[in-house]
C-alpha cells in the first residue's frame, strides 16, 4: 500500500490548481464553463493540456464533475506577466488559437475556440 501511495504522489504534485482557492486570484489563469456566469471555474499557474482537469463549483465549494477540455466559454488572465494562448488542436490542420491579454478581464472565447479548447500556453 505504501508503494502505491509513493507512486501516485508525483502525479498529484504535478497537477496545476493555481492557489487552490475558489476565487480567481492574481497570478492565475482562470477558465469558466458558462457564458453568463463564472460559478464553475478551473484555475492554473502555468500552461497545460486540458485533459483530466475538471471545473470547480465556486458557490457550493465542490467539484462540479464536468471536464474543462472542450467545455470552457471564457478566460480571465491574471497571470503576473504573460498573455495566454488558448488552443484548439486540429490535428493535421493548423491549430485555432485565441490570445487572451494579461488584463484581468473575463474574456469570452471566440466561436472557433469556444468549447474546442484542448490546452493553453503562457505567451511571454
Amino acid at each position: 500500500m505504501a508503494i502505491a501511495a509513493a507512486i501516485s504522489m508525483p502525479a498529484l504534485a504535478l497537477a496545476d490548481s493555481g492557489d487552490g482557492k475558489t476565487a480567481c486570484n492574481v497570478g492565475e489563469i482562470c477558465f469558466a464553463r458558462d457564458d453568463a456566469t463564472v460559478r464553475y471555474q478551473k484555475h492554473f499557474w502555468y500552461g497545460a493540456s486540458h485533459d483530466n482537469y475538471y471545473f470547480w463549483d465556486t458557490v457550493e465549494n465542490d467539484p462540479d464533475g464536468s471536464e474543462l477540455k472542450n467545455n470552457a466559454d471564457q478566460v480571465r488572465n491574471r497571470d503576473r506577466t504573460c498573455d495566454v494562448k488558448v488552443i484548439d488542436d486540429r490535428g493535421l490542420l493548423p491549430d485555432d488559437v485565441q490570445t487572451i491579454p494579461n488584463n484581468g478581464v473575463w474574456t469570452p472565447l471566440k466561436d472557433s475556440v469556444d468549447n474546442e479548447n484542448d490546452r493553453h500556453e503562457r505567451v511571454c
